[in-house]
């Protein structure tokens, strides 16, 4: 229960305990041994009437809080005064204060008022913000936050980076471009707008020139040829090749595999004056 009381009672506080002392409405001596049987309970908040509080005996004195349980505290070296476990509902935030009164046969009223204070506090004693939220509320600049667990997106080490953080981020907004992305998240652009300059474009004609053409295939009799399949074709056709009466047998890489043959016609003469693939 440490931190309720701060001269009042904070607000929406739970399991309260107050000390009510006891006197004879005749003498005003301390009275001991009063049974929950021999007092009544109420109490009354602002704008409100006053409600009963079900007594039931409490024991010992160091027992857990339980609402509406009364406990002596010690009738020898702590006469007249017990200990009330009040209900959740007198402390509920939505009053000023609230009063608490225990009566009995005998007995001088006791009757007290308890400010119920919006402010919170922690364990060291500072004010606690609560948790609802506040509109207008203002913060004070905070040069050196202590015990704070930055959350997400609190530090931006990588984003502000000098190299390849926010100042190497480059976006169109003249169209609204946007970057897309891939099945196998690569970054996706455009095949209109894209400009390259001299330099790029003679770096991307060299590699394009110099790149090996890959695994050595030919495109079937009456295909149509992919790229590489065309430029293994003609390096055949051109440099790769025996001819036997009316067959041309153009050779693969190695110079002995076939690759493709052709049927050569020839006019009446012996001259060649035609050539048609066969395979």
């Amino acid at each position: 229960m440490a931190g309720k009381f701060r001269g009042g009672v904070v607000a929406d506080s739970i399991d309260v305990s107050i000390v009510a002392v006891m006197r004879s409405s005749s003498t005003g001596a301390l009275v001991t041994g009063l049974a929950y049987t021999a007092v009544t309970a109420y109490y009354w908040r602002q704008g409100g009437s006053p409600t009963q509080i079900t007594l039931s005996a409490g024991t010992p004195i160091t027992g857990a809080h339980g609402d509406g349980k009364w406990f002596e505290a010690d009738a020898s070296n702590h006469p007249g005064s017990y200990r009330l476990d009040v209900t959740d509902a007198v402390f509920a935030a939505g009053a000023d204060w609230v009063e608490i009164c225990v009566t009995g046969s005998g007995l001088e009223p006791f009757i007290e008022r308890y400010p119920i204070d919006v402010f919170a506090l922690d364990s060291s004693g500072y004010v606690r913000l609560q948790a609802t939220t506040h509109s207008g509320a203002v913060i004070p600049t905070v040069t050196t936050l202590t015990g704070h667990t930055p959350q997400t997106g609190d530090s931006y080490p990588i984003v502000n980076h000098t190299t390849y953080g926010n100042a190497k981020l480059v976006r169109s907004l003249t169209p609204a471009n946007a970057l897309g992305i891939d099945a196998t998240n690569a970054a996706k652009i455009s095949a209109t707008g894209v400009a390259l300059d001299a330099t790029e474009r003679n770096a991307l004609a060299d590699a394009f020139w110099a790149r090996t053409l890959g695994t050595e295939v030919y495109a079937a009799d009456g295909a149509v040829p992919t790229g590489a399949q065309a430029m293994l074709m003609l390096l055949s056709t051109l440099c790769e090749f025996v001819i036997s009466g009316a067959t041309k047998t153009c050779k693969k890489l190695d110079g002995s595999s076939t690759a493709m043959t052709f049927t050569i016609t020839y006019d009446g003469g012996g001259k060649p004056v035609g050539i048609t693939r066969s395979s």
